[in-house]
Parts: C-alpha cells; structure tokens; sequence
C-alpha cells in the first residue's frame, strides 16, 4: 500500500517540480526542494516493516506504480526509485545503532541518489555547480521530508502500532 499511495504522489510531485522547471531559471535545482518527498514513503515502509530488503522493495514497486502512472521521468523512474530503496536499506544496515541519526541520513542520500541517475542518464551536460547545487537541495529536502517528517510520524503512531 505504501508503494502505491508512493508512486501515486510522486508522479504528482514529478510534475509539480516540471513545472517549478519550466517558470524559475535555477530550475534544476529548486525542483530537488520536493525530492524529499518521493523517500517518505520509502523510508516509511523501512521503519514500519524493519526487514533487510524493505526499502528496496518498496522502491521497486513505486517504480512500476509510478511507471504505468506515466511518470516525468519516463523509464528512467523505475531506476530512480529501485535506486533511492537500495540506498535506504543500505544506510539503515550501516547506521542500524543510530535511530534517529539514520532516519536523517538515509533520507539525505537516499533523495540524493536521484540526482546521481540524472546526471548519468539524463542531465550529463550541466555545469558542476549546478549538479552541487542539486545534490545539497536533495540532500536537505530528503533529510527534512524522509527523515524528519518520518520521525514525527513515528512520534504520533501508537507504540502497540
């Protein structure tokens, strides 16, 4: 359910930050203010299922959800996501004695792991302070929507949840 209520509102999200592209000059990097979003759930999915490979699946699935749901991003989406739940259960496994610590950091480099797939397969040609521009955005954006706004999440859910 999580992956779907997921791709759902990162196709949403998708084309909000198109459209904040096409109106602002600094396009690239003011779309990557929402990518926080699209690791909620992701990040979500890990903290309530706490299995190894929870975040991965859970991004494959928004994938395919976001994929047939015609995506922005085309393909390239399912890449996108399959990528940002490897890194979430990747950072877990690293920073498992750190709780609150690895909510943040995972949704950091988790949304910070879509801008490395756009630059390699889409964006190859932008300048090197734009793409750092971008990866700093994601990284705040996924730290403050994945991480934080999880936190808190966690914070009203009933303990015997």
């Amino acid at each position: 359910m999580l992956s779907a209520l997921g791709g759902i509102t990162s196709v949403i999200i998708g084309y909000t930050g198109s459209l904040f592209s096409s109106i602002f000059p600094i396009s690239f990097v003011l779309s990557q203010g929402l990518s926080g979003l699209h690791v909620f759930w992701l990040i979500l999915s890990k903290k309530l299922v706490e299995r190894k490979v929870s975040g991965t699946m859970t991004g494959a699935l928004k994938g395919l959800v976001e994929l047939f749901l015609s995506s922005h991003l085309g393909i390239f989406v399912f890449l996108v996501s399959l990528i940002e739940g490897v890194v979430v259960d990747l950072t877990f496994i690293v920073f498992r004695k750190l709780e609150n610590l690895s909510i943040y950091i995972a949704g950091g480099f988790s949304s910070a792991s879509n801008i490395f797939v756009l630059q390699t397969l889409l964006l190859p040609e932008l300048p090197l302070y734009i793409i750092i521009l971008m990866y700093m955005a994601s990284f705040a954006s996924g730290s403050l929507f994945g991480g934080y706004l999880v936190k808190r999440v966690f914070d009203v859910i009933p303990a015997n949840f």
